[in-house]
């Protein structure tokens, strides 16, 4: 029997290990999401520049952006024109931090 390792979290990965039990394939859970801040004051005067020249930002992940939110990072997005999102989760994680994407990728694959 064949066995696939899903690395994100549970709750992300529920769809994809129920379809892989399904077609019999074995998975093991290993959820491995960890962020780890590096210079806080760097990487605010980075963000700031970056976001500020970019015509758009996307967020691929909702982790990426609760460690911006922890960091007091998120303020350069709130006046962004152009913010985009994978999936709806990621979505929604934004908005609790007062942003709504502009646009959405989904299926969030």
């Amino acid at each position: 029997m064949p066995t696939v390792l899903l690395t994100r979290a549970p709750e992300d990965n529920k769809l994809l290990a129920d379809a892989l039990q399904h077609l019999g394939v074995h998975t093991v859970a290993l959820p491995t999401p960890s962020l780890v801040p590096v210079s806080p004051a760097q990487a605010f005067t980075q963000w700031q520049t970056t976001v500020h020249a970019a015509d758009a930002v996307a967020f691929t992940s909702r982790y990426a952006i609760r460690a911006l939110a922890e960091l007091e990072l998120l303020s350069p997005i709130l006046s962004h024109p152009r913010v985009a999102v994978v999936g709806p989760r990621t979505a929604a994680e934004l908005a609790v931090h007062g942003v709504q994407a502009h646009l959405a990728a989904t299926p969030a694959s």
